[in-house]
């Protein structure tokens, strides 16, 4: 199961200060995305999102934010879940 953190992530991409509040607002689209995607079984469309919104998420913020690390543990899911790992 994509965790559910990620809803989480998205509150705390929201009440960020100092990043890129646009890449942080299209991390936050992306895993709504995914999470509907996985929940539908849809499991190869939800890994290139689950890849971009982690991507974005990196680039704006510090490697160890709560955000980055449900976006990483979302794609690894995702991953496992496609039998890729």
């Amino acid at each position: 199961m994509v965790w559910t953190a990620s809803q989480n992530a998205a509150a705390g991409i929201q009440n960020t200060q100092n990043s890129d509040n646009t890449d942080l607002a299209k991390a936050s689209e992306l895993n709504a995305s995914v999470l509907k995607l996985f929940s539908e079984g849809k499991f190869e469309q939800a890994f290139p999102l689950a890849k971009r919104a982690l991507e974005l998420l990196e680039k704006a913020l510090p490697k160890d934010a709560e955000p980055v690390n449900s976006a990483a543990l979302n794609l690894a899911e995702v991953q496992y879940t496609r039998g890729k790992f």
